[in-house]
């Protein structure tokens, strides 16, 4: 397993080692108290893990997204960059990008406007960012502060090579 520098890993928090790849936790990580971590699975940076939340095996959790109290994810899940998934909420799926999940199954209920904020967006960024959060349009093409939009880039081709490796299944 890989640990990154200034992560802070509370008490009763386990991290299994890997299977297959390390499981991996980002710089500037905090884990509060009983934390489960499960194998192969990847936690980027600047990712808040609050209380009694438990990550299944092969989960990756994008760069400043923030689990509230007692989220589960199961084995395979994807949570976006920015996304805010709430207390107790079940993720069952991918949690898309600056987005807010809560439920059982959890289910996107709006935009991460606060994550947003602390990217250094104003509220025209947000607006014009509104679309492609829904799902319903690009990235914009200037105006994002330059880590935000390097990482919806990131998260967008990601989306575009599961799509064509779903295509490649569906032929085969």
């Amino acid at each position: 397993m890989v640990i990154g520098d200034r992560t802070v890993v509370r008490e009763f928090t386990t991290i299994n080692q890997g299977t297959t790849t390390p499981t991996r936790v980002g710089d500037e990580c905090y884990l509060m108290s009983g934390v489960h971590l499960g194998h192969d699975s990847v936690v980027g940076n600047r990712v808040t893990l609050a209380s009694a939340v438990q990550v299944a095996g092969h989960c990756v959790v994008w760069d400043e997204a923030n689990l509230g109290m007692g989220a589960l994810l199961h084995q395979r899940s994807e949570v976006g960059p920015g996304a805010m998934v709430g207390m107790g909420a079940v993720v069952r799926r991918t949690v898309a990008a600056f987005t807010i999940a809560v439920g059982d199954p959890a289910r996107t209920t709006g935009i991460n406007e606060v994550g947003l904020r602390r990217q250094g967006c104003g509220d025209t960024a947000v607006e014009a960012l509104a679309p492609l959060l829904r799902g319903t349009g690009p990235l914009p093409a200037g105006g994002l502060p330059t880590r935000l939009a390097e990482l919806l880039r990131s998260w967008a081709d990601r989306e575009q090579r599961d799509a064509a490796t779903d295509e490649g299944a569906l032929r085969t």
